[in-house]
């Protein structure tokens, strides 16, 4: 049997890359290089990736979840497998996103490790500290505020949904009549509201947060990789019939 030749499938495509692939690509002087930087921003970017990877498995789902739906409505009774199997997905999702967080804070511990302040043992504290304006000098003022700001509008949301997750109990899905899928988990509401947390599109949801913390994670970027010393570095520009 002759060998598998591929098309050409190009690698280097710049005009396609976020500033959060750019940096983690190019990252160098002024910042020092180091195994704990690279591993930092290969946090990053592995986890979104598995982010995207999930993610379009999920947007699959949806139609198998209205069918089993219909079925439930036709004969008073279905499985749930596929609402299990999308509940089991878009919790995993959230904690791909705080990972991603994970690992912004333990790039910043490997640029700014001689500040005051600075710690990789919790993500929570990386948006507190800002908060509570523990950073000492050298840590930018720009970094500073934007944590402050996404511990206000969004962080703390996620991180109280991704602790739950992973240390106690997990959700369950259900889609209602109009196809939106809702979620719900007992244990996360207050007790006004007979302690169980729900959202009601999980869709949108996940869609917010993945937002906010791609643009979180841009946007510092952006500060970085706009610091960064000329240099000139090879790159594959893909590959032909391989």
């Amino acid at each position: 049997m002759p060998p598998v030749t591929l098309p050409t499938v190009f690698t280097y495509v710049p005009h396609t890359w976020d500033y959060i692939d750019k940096f983690a690509r190019w990252h160098g002087a002024p910042f020092a290089e180091s195994r704990a930087l690279s591993n930092g921003l290969s946090t990053i970017t592995g986890h979104r990736d598995k982010f995207k990877i999930l993610a379009e498995r999920a947007t699959f789902l949806i139609p198998e979840i209205i069918e089993e739906r219909q079925i439930l409505d036709q004969r008073g009774y279905s499985s749930g497998v596929k609402a299990r199997e999308f509940a089991g997905i878009f919790e995993t999702l959230v904690c791909e996103l705080y990972s991603c967080l994970d690992g912004l804070r333990n790039t910043i511990h490997a640029i700014y490790r001689d500040v005051r302040g600075v710690q990789k043992k919790s993500t929570e504290k990386l948006f507190k500290n800002a908060v509570a304006s523990k950073y000492g000098e050298g840590f930018p003022s720009e970094i500073d505020e934007w944590l402050k700001a996404a511990y206000r509008d969004w962080f703390t949301g996620l991180r109280r949904l991704r602790v739950e997750l992973t240390h106690g109990r997990v959700g369950t899905c259900s889609i209602q009549s109009d196809s939106c899928i809702s979620y719900m988990h007992y244990g996360l509401g207050s007790t006004l509201n007979n302690n169980v947390f729900i959202i009601e599109n999980i869709v949108d949801w996940i869609n917010s947060h993945a937002s906010h913390v791609n643009s979180l994670l841009n946007t510092i970027c952006k500060f970085w990789f706009d610091q960064l010393e000329p240099r000139e570095v090879i790159e594959m520009c893909g590959v032909h019939q391989g």
